[in-house]
C-alpha cells in the first residue's frame, strides 16, 4: 500500500496505568487531505507514530487514495470536477473510518484548502459526535488561524483543541476564543549518532521547502562570496516544492559553480556527510531540521526568527540577521577558519538538541488525548 492509500494509526488497545489510575482507551484517526509527499509523511510519523507500537510507520495517516478514472475523458479535462471527484471519495472513506474512532486528528498543509477541505472533514466529525483536532503543519498556514475570516474563526473555536508549535500564536488564538494548545517539540535520536565538526571542508547543507518562505536569493549570495576565498566549497540544497523549477532556475541564473539542488529524499544522506547547516526562512514554524542538523553534530546558522528563538542558547546556533548574507557569508568564513570555535558549537548542539528533544511518551500522548 503506497503513502497515499495510508491506514490509521490506532490506539484501541492502548491502556496505560499511571500512578496506579487506568488511563482511558482512546481511538484516533489521523486525517491528511492531500496525497502526502516524503517530508510531509515523515513529519507526522516523527511526531506521532514514532511513540506508539506500530508494525509499519510508513501506513499510518489516512491520506488522499488514488482514485483516479485513467479513462474519463471527463474528469482529465475537468480538473476542477476530478479533484472534486476525488475528495467525494475521500470523505466516504472518512465518514467509513470515523465511526470505529473517538477522535479525528486533522493536519493542515498549504495545498489543503481550510474551507472546502478541512471544514467539510470538520463537519462529517462533529456529526458522528468525535471530538476534533486541529493541527497546522507548515509555514504558509503559520497565521492562518489568526486571520480575519469570522468562517474560519467560527470552526475553530469549536475544535476541541488547535495545535500550534509557538507560544506566541497559542496565546494569541486563546486571546480570540479558540482552544490552541502549544505542543511539545519531538525529534526521534534513536538512530543518530553525532559527530564532532571541527575541520571544515567546506561543505554546507541547506534543508528547505522550495516555497517562497526560502530565501535563496540571500543563500546564494553568501555562497558566492564564500567561493571567492574558498573554490572548492560546495553549496547542496535539499528539499521539495512548488517553487522547485523556479528555484533551479535561480541557481543556474547565478552561475555559481558547486551548488547542486537534490530531492529531499537525500536530506538523512548528507546529514552524514556535511560540514555546517544552513537555514535560510523567511519565517520558521516547526524548525525541525535546525534540531535534526544539531542532532548530527553539524555547525548551525540561522536567523532569529519564529520558533528559533526558542532554540537560542549561549554559542548553540551562529546568528545572522533576516536576509543579510553578508554576515551569513562572514559566518561561513568563521566556522571553516577557525576550529575550536567550529567544533564548541558542534558538541553545544548536540547537546542542545538532545536535552531539548526528549522522546514523546504513550503517557503524554494518551493524557492530551484523553483530556481532551
Amino acid at each position: 500500500m503506497s503513502n497515499a492509500e495510508n491506514r490509521r494509526i490506532e490506539l484501541n488497545q492502548l491502556s496505560l496505568a499511571e500512578a496506579d489510575d487506568c488511563l482511558e482507551k482512546v481511538s484516533v484517526l489521523y486525517v491528511a487531505p492531500i496525497e502526502l509527499d516524503l517530508q510531509q509523511s515523515q513529519f507526522i510519523q516523527d511526531r506521532y507514530a514514532e511513540m506508539l507500537d506500530t508494525d509499519s510507520c510508513a501506513e499510518n495517516i489516512l491520506s488522499y487514495p488514488k482514485h483516479q478514472n485513467k479513462n474519463s475523458t471527463l474528469l482529465n479535462l475537468l480538473p476542477f470536477l476530478r479533484s472534486l471527484f476525488l475528495f467525494g471519495l475521500f470523505l466516504l472513506r472518512v465518514r467509513t473510518e470515523i465511526k470505529q474512532n473517538s477522535i479525528m486528528h486533522l493536519f493542515v498543509f498549504s495545498s489543503v484548502s481550510f474551507i472546502f477541505q478541512i471544514i467539510p472533514l470538520f463537519i462529517v466529525g462533529k456529526f458522528y459526535r468525535k471530538q476534533v483536532v486541529v493541527e497546522f503543519m507548515d509555514f504558509q498556514n503559520y497565521y492562518l488561524a489568526e486571520e480575519p475570516s469570522m468562517l474560519i474563526r467560527y470552526f475553530l473555536k469549536f475544535a476541541d483543541s488547535v495545535i500550534v508549535l509557538s507560544h506566541r500564536q497559542s496565546r494569541i488564538l486563546r486571546q480570540k476564543g479558540v482552544n490552541a494548545l502549544k505542543a511539545k517539540s519531538h525529534l526521534n535520536l534513536t538512530n543518530i549518532s553525532p559527530r564532532v565538526i571541527e575541520r571544515v571542508q567546506p561543505f554546507i547543507l541547506a534543508s528547505a521547502y522550495l516555497e517562497d518562505v526560502f530565501n535563496v536569493n540571500c543563500l546564494l549570495k553568501a555562497f558566492k562570496l564564500v567561493k571567492q576565498k574558498y573554490p572548492r566549497a560546495e553549496l547542496v540544497i535539499v528539499g521539495s516544492g512548488s517553487k522547485n523549477e523556479k528555484i533551479e532556475e535561480l541557481i543556474a541564473e547565478s552561475a555559481i559553480n558547486g551548488v547542486t539542488l537534490k530531492s529531499a529524499d537525500n536530506f538523512s544522506e548528507y546529514l552524514c556527510k556535511a560540514d555546517l547547516f544552513v537555514h535560510c526562512y523567511h519565517i520558521e514554524y516547526f524548525a525541525q531540521e535546525i534540531l535534526t542538523a544539531m542532532a548530527h553534530g553539524l555547525p548551525v546558522m540561522a536567523s532569529p526568527i519564529g520558533m528559533v528563538n526558542d532554540l537560542i542558547q549561549k554559542e548553540n546556533i551562529l546568528m545572522y540577521q533576516f536576509n543579510d548574507f553578508s554576515t551569513l557569508a562572514d559566518n561561513f568564513l568563521l566556522l571553516i577558519e577557525d576550529d575550536s570555535f567550529t567544533k564548541k558549537l558542534s558538541q553545544n548542539g548536540a547537546d542542545f538538541a538532545r536535552a531539548f528533544s526528549s522522546k514523546l511518551s504513550k503517557n503524554s500522548v494518551s493524557s492530551y488525548y484523553n483530556n481532551l
